[in-house]
């Protein structure tokens, strides 16, 4: 019956997870233990940076229907269920709580406690509500619900909960989160004329030569996914800012979307590192650039996607933290290794015309390569509620940097051109001069 009713309720959290964002109205389910002497006796709910001056939060919880009236939970009340606490902890304070023994050690750091009681019908308890006030700087703090009075039972059970937490100015966003809007709006903005000064060269390019090169649909692809991620991620920006949850779905596929793209551009990045376009003979490589494109986009989605259903984390600042962050990093790294060798043996088989247009490239792409995992180790040493929008913004300019350099290397007469197949008009009848021997 036990072993029904926790299948029962994991698949709620699944479908909760699914269905909200990590936001400032949070709602979800956990598992508390039935006494101070059990394994769970204390869990974290969330956490949210508080800017300087007087944020307020209230909490609720009630009892999931599976244990509404449960005869495994001891009423001692006559009133109804006996009472948990909601402890309110400080992220100076947070690190030693987590090292403590469970209940009394931890509760003795907490800033503040609120007692609430849940009736055993499974109705609403009463909001239990603060306020935080600081002003010196923004803090992150940090909320638990924990059960170390007294035994209620014999065996944990299922609380569903809800917390709202808000700024001084009323806002949903967390301190990490308050400037993201407006920066994004302004990426989205300045992307509109790039957009269409894109498509103005290209069909002045399309009209000289006779069409667009294969690398420069590959650009417009990976431009495209940017900016498709950007305006999804705007609107749930926007969402969020009125009701402190957003729009998950968005959310998940904008941080796909971005993935992509990057992986669309480390793809060029590699394949014309390989030899293509500027190498004939190496032509054939574009098989094997796009199956390992096709795996590093899978390998791309499954860690966005496991990182956003990962829910609530006492130890998640941004979105590619942990676990998933690393990976990345190492895949980046990879990639990087590929990039570098294969541009070395580009070097070796082409002239010193191609040698000279590949060293630039080279320097290009080793920045473009190592943004992210600089970007990635320097964050951790700021503070909590600066690494989400140092990482944000370095991650969208160096991907909106780079569209903008390559753009200008495919569609300008200038060395590329000269050097690569793109200089070898389509039309009929006429004999393009970048397919000369490049030895020459």
């Amino acid at each position: 019956m036990v072993s029904a009713m926790h299948l029962s309720v994991c698949i709620s959290i699944l479908l909760q997870q699914l269905s909200l964002s990590s936001g400032k109205v949070q709602r979800g389910f956990m598992e508390l233990g039935s006494s101070p002497d059990d394994n769970h006796p204390w869990q974290f709910l969330s956490k949210f940076g508080y800017g300087k001056g007087v944020g307020e939060y209230k909490m609720r919880a009630r009892l999931t229907e599976q244990w509404q009236g449960s005869s495994e939970l001891t009423e001692t009340r006559n009133d109804g269920f006996q009472y948990l606490d909601f402890d309110v902890f400080l992220d100076e304070q947070w690190p030693q709580v987590q090292a403590a023994p469970v209940c009394a050690v931890r509760s003795s750091e907490a800033k503040k406690t609120h007692p609430f009681h849940m009736a055993e019908s499974g109705e609403w308890s009463d909001w239990a509500t603060g306020t935080v006030a600081q002003n010196v700087r923004p803090h992150i703090w940090y909320f638990v619900v924990s059960n170390c009075n007294q035994a209620l039972g014999t065996s944990p059970f299922i609380l569903e909960y809800e917390i709202h937490m808000t700024q001084v100015d009323g806002s949903e966003f967390s301190v990490e989160m308050r400037s993201m809007l407006s920066w994004n709006s302004f990426v989205l903005l300045c992307f509109l004329p790039f957009i269409a000064r894109f498509c103005a060269r290209c069909y002045t390019f399309a009209s000289s030569v006779g069409g667009l090169h294969d690398v420069i649909w590959v650009l417009a692809a990976a431009i495209a996914l940017q900016f498709t991620a950007q305006v999804l991620h705007t609107l749930h920006l926007w969402r969020y800012q009125s009701d402190g949850i957003g729009l998950h779905a968005l959310d998940l596929s904008s941080e796909i979307l971005f993935m992509f793209s990057q992986v669309v551009q480390t793809t060029l990045l590699i394949a014309i590192a390989m030899g293509f376009t500027l190498l004939p003979s190496r032509d054939g490589c574009v098989v094997v650039v796009k199956w390992i494109a096709l795996l590093s986009l899978a390998i791309h989605a499954a860690l966005v996607s496991f990182s956003k259903m990962g829910g609530e984390s006492d130890s998640k600042f941004h979105e590619n933290e942990g676990a998933v962050g690393w990976v990345l990093l190492s895949v980046r790294l990879m990639l990087l290794g590929w990039f570098l060798v294969s541009t070395q043996s580009s070097q070796q088989e082409g002239g010193l015309r191609l040698h000279d247009f590949l060293q630039r490239f080279r320097l290009a792409g080793l920045m473009y390569f190592l943004a992210y995992p600089l970007l990635f180790v320097v964050v951790q040493v700021f503070a909590a509620y600066l690494q989400h929008p140092i990482l944000q913004v370095g991650l969208t300019l160096m991907q909106t940097s780079s569209v903008v350099w390559l753009a200008e290397l495919f569609l300008s007469r200038g060395t590329y051109f000269k050097v690569s197949t793109l200089s070898s008009s389509v039309l009929p009848g006429s004999h393009g001069a970048g397919m000369f021997d490049k030895r020459a």
